[in-house]
């Protein structure tokens, strides 16, 4: 045809790369060609673009074991869902893809969600999911049931459903892309992953969402979000949660990720219906800011908490329950403000191995409340007023069991007399061979104690 025999035309295909079929557009055509220039399908421009589309992949060889290339440039109007099969790369760098009124679909699905597909790419492109011209729920990709896939660059806007949505998938990764007001305000978030294995979530960005920014959820095992930012959402930036009819998630890893503005920065939660936990989800030099509550956590298993940041929280800086087995080490909270309550909140939690926090500005709301909490070890500081008479003074020091390893430091002169120091399941007692003199609160001391 006329394109494939244009100069500048054939000097752009060039400008491609290899590539196996492209679908291109020119005024009130679409049309489709191969790598030869041979035309593949052509019709009406904004009628036809996802038949077209649909066409030009179904041009690519059958059954093939090595991955093919599809590139789109243009804008295209999207009205039934693209379908991708086996080892295709579908190359959207040049393109944007528009869901049509009322159109009800996914934008882009994999073509088998029954029996699964394998070996799927899409590299960047703007999908735009028209949310608020469509009555059901879609996503702009949904991928159920693919082993190795990549969604690298990829940027999505209002789509009703999710940005992504990743179901019962193996080895993927989504990468370098972007989730603008997604979601509805009781539906899914901008990055969706549930059932799935060994999927990665690297810089990626989840803003003005209509619920969440990302969530994972029932029966996700080894699933990492790296450098990824979350913020503005309508309830929470970064979620894990189980639902009774799937199993619990278990290695779920926050590293290096932000929240922000949103009632919760890290809503952890295991199944809210029936007692089950997740297991080992940790957090990882992250940062909450301006969150309502900066982490929450409930019935977790082996939870981590490590070198995170929590700044201008509104009610609680970490507020964690029902959780066995539990790190925190050095968080920093920092700056309360006027409907802060406290800057961290631990209920109904036994083996807590480590609770290492820092807190600063504190100036609204308390500092911490601890309540049915068995530690490992603890630090604390306490203050007595002497009577003259009194020789034994006991600290609660909130260990599973007795301390096999207790130091108490003397923080003023009149505490610095001759004592020793005992301890029991329950307290520990520092025991003067005469009572120090009176005075309030002239006693003060600082304390570590270790299982």
């Amino acid at each position: 045809m006329w394109f494939a025999e244009n100069i500048s035309w054939r000097q752009f295909r060039r400008s491609l790369g290899a590539f196996s079929a492209i679908v291109c557009k020119d005024g009130s055509t679409v049309w489709a060609e191969d790598a030869t220039g041979k035309t593949i399908a052509s019709g009406e421009s904004g009628v036809d673009d996802a038949s077209v589309i649909q066409k030009a992949l179904a041009s690519l060889t059958l059954n093939r074991r090595w991955k093919e290339r599809i590139v789109l440039k243009g804008d295209f109007i999207v009205r039934d869902s693209i379908l991708l099969d086996d080892y295709t790369i579908l190359d959207l760098t040049q393109s944007r893809l528009f869901l049509a009124k009322n159109a009800n679909v996914d934008i882009i699905k994999n073509k088998d969600q029954a029996n699964g597909n394998e070996h799927i790419e899409i590299w960047g492109g703007m999908l735009f999911g028209n949310k608020d011209e469509q009555t059901s729920y879609m996503s702009g990709i949904y991928f159920k049931a693919v082993n190795n896939f990549k969604i690298i660059g990829a940027r999505f806007h209002a789509c009703r459903n999710s940005a992504t949505k990743i179901r019962a998938c193996i080895n993927g990764i989504i990468a370098f892309s972007e989730a603008d007001s997604c979601g509805t305000s009781t539906q899914e978030a901008g990055f969706v992953c549930g059932e799935s294995k060994r999927i990665t979530f690297e810089m990626c960005f989840a803003y003005n969402g209509g619920r969440g920014g990302f969530e994972i959820e029932d029966g996700c095992g080894d699933i990492h979000l790296k450098n990824c930012y979350a913020w503005k959402n309508g309830d929470n930036d970064f979620n894990t949660h189980s639902h009774p009819d799937f199993g619990p998630n278990d290695t779920i890893i926050f590293e290096n990720c932000y929240a922000g503005y949103s009632p919760y920065g890290f809503y952890l939660l295991g199944d809210n219906q029936t007692p089950k936990n997740d297991y080992h989800v940790r957090l990882i030099s992250c940062t909450s800011i301006s969150n309502t509550k900066g982490i929450y956590a409930a019935r977790q298993i082996d939870l981590e908490i490590y070198k995170c940041i929590i700044q201008n929280y509104k009610e609680y800086g970490v507020d964690i329950s029902d959780t066995t087995g539990l790190k925190i080490r050095d968080v920093t909270i920092d700056y309360s403000t006027s409907t802060s309550i406290y800057a961290y909140r631990l209920q109904s939690c036994t083996n807590v191995y480590e609770l290492d926090v820092v807190t600063r500005n504190i100036s609204d709301g308390g500092e911490k409340y601890l309540s049915n909490v068995k530690l490992w070890k603890n630090v604390g500081t306490a203050t007595f007023s002497g009577d003259g008479t009194t020789t034994q003074f006991s600290i609660a020091h909130g260990l599973i069991s007795t301390p096999t390893k207790v130091l108490v430091t003397p923080m003023t002169a009149d505490a610095a007399s001759d004592f020793y120091v005992t301890a029991d399941d329950t307290n520990i007692y520092i025991n003067y061979k005469s009572a120090p003199p009176s005075g309030t609160d002239n006693l003060k001391f600082s304390w570590y104690a270790e299982v």
